[in-house]
């Protein structure tokens, strides 16, 4: 007989509470709490996800949770250059997005 791994029989725990209909909901919670709490991890992905090319200045400061302001101001501090729109395009098209 096979004994269940730690993750498995967390899980179990974690449903038998009645609270989650799984592990995967309880993981989408718990990264949503540490998101909400945690404005340092909000404004590091968001920082991230610009300097890739994947999202607007605007979205990034949603995501971080500032002002478009603050956000400029940060991205300087971590030597992240703006995306102007022309750049932004250019990005979509060589990565096909």
């Amino acid at each position: 007989m096979r004994k269940p791994s730690r993750q498995s029989s967390g899980n179990s725990k974690i449903t038998c509470t009645g609270l989650y209909k799984n592990g995967n909901e309880f993981l989408k919670d718990a990264i949503n709490t540490l998101l909400a709490a945690r404005k340092d991890v909000r404004v590091a992905i968001a920082c991230e996800l610009y300097k890739r090319g994947e999202i607007s200045l605007g979205k990034d400061c949603e995501i971080a949770s500032v002002d478009i302001e603050e956000m400029k101001e940060i991205l300087h501090k971590k030597g992240i250059a703006r995306i102007f729109q022309e750049r932004r395009r250019l990005c979509k098209y060589s990565y096909g997005f």
